[in-house]
């Protein structure tokens, strides 16, 4: 009896797995919290966007409860805008959430144009309610860049062109609580203004 008890169990896993892998939950593999509203995905990366463009991005979204879904948005910064279709889901009903970036609006801590990567995000509400757990938080990535394919040839040869003296550099070893500093040169070789948007540590 062991033995086929064995048996049983060992055939029933895959019958199991397949039930779990329906084709809801491939298309919306995430839940927004503990609500009933499952997504296609919970973050948005948008990788190289223009300084001056729009870029529109969508999550689909599916009510998988027994009432309506009411979908609203908070906490949006001045460069999203976020938008419901519908605005109200009906049980079992699919929508989608249309998020249109404006890389030209996002700033940085000193309030000026963001460069490179930049992060943001807004708050997804049900039926009026507004959830302050950071369950419903959605994240968005870009990787904001000039774009050159606009620039005349003659914008292209006299662009300015950054020349370090050194790359790299090797601190070797140091002390526990030691601060060691070097400085990175550079100049510009180019025939217009070279200017410094923005330096992180890598």
């Amino acid at each position: 009896m062991k033995f086929i008890a064995v048996i049983l169990v060992f055939f029933s896993l895959p019958i199991l797995a397949q039930q779990q892998m329906t084709p809801e939950n491939r298309e919306f593999p995430y839940q927004l919290g503990t609500s009933m509203l499952k997504m296609s995905k919970n973050y948005i990366q948008l990788d190289k966007v223009f300084v001056n463009e729009l870029k529109n991005d969508t999550i689909k979204v599916l009510n998988v409860g027994t009432e309506d879904l009411k979908l609203s948005f908070a906490r949006i910064p001045d460069h999203l805008k976020v938008k419901a279709v519908p605005e109200t889901l009906k049980p079992n009903e699919k929508g989608a959430i249309v998020i249109t970036y404006n890389a030209a609006l996002q700033k940085n801590g000193k309030g000026t144009q963001q460069w490179g990567q930049a992060n943001s995000n807004f708050a997804i509400n049900l039926n009026d309610q507004i959830d302050d757990s950071n369950r419903n938080i959605i994240h968005i990535n870009a990787n904001i860049s000039e774009d050159y394919s606009k620039y005349t040839k003659k914008q292209l040869m006299d662009a300015p062109v950054i020349v370090f003296d050194s790359v790299k550099y090797d601190f070797g070893k140091v002390k526990q609580g030691e601060v060691v500093k070097y400085d990175f040169k550079f100049k510009n070789t180019g025939k217009t203004d070279l200017e410094i948007r923005d330096v992180k540590a890598g």
